[in-house]
C-alpha cells in the first residue's frame, strides 16, 4: 500500500521509480525527461549526505 501511495503521490516526477539507478535508467532510455527526474536524484542524494552526517555525528567514537 505504501508503495502505491509513494507513485500517486510522486509517480509524474520519478515516473514512479523511487530507486535513484532507476530514475536514471528510465531517464537514459528515454521514457521520461532528466528535467522530470532531477529533483528526484537531487533529493536522495542530499538524504543520504545528511544520513552519513547524522551518523558519523552520533557515532563519533568509531573509527
Amino acid at each position: 500500500m505504501t508503495v502505491m501511495t509513494g507513485a500517486f503521490a510522486v509517480g509524474g516526477l520519478s515516473g514512479g521509480a523511487f530507486n535513484p539507478a532507476v530514475a536514471v535508467g528510465i531517464a537514459v532510455m528515454k521514457l521520461v525527461n532528466f528535467s522530470q527526474i532531477w529533483l528526484h536524484l537531487v533529493a536522495d542524494l542530499t538524504g543520504g549526505l545528511a544520513a552519513g552526517l547524522v551518523f558519523k555525528f552520533v557515532n563519533s567514537d568509531d573509527k
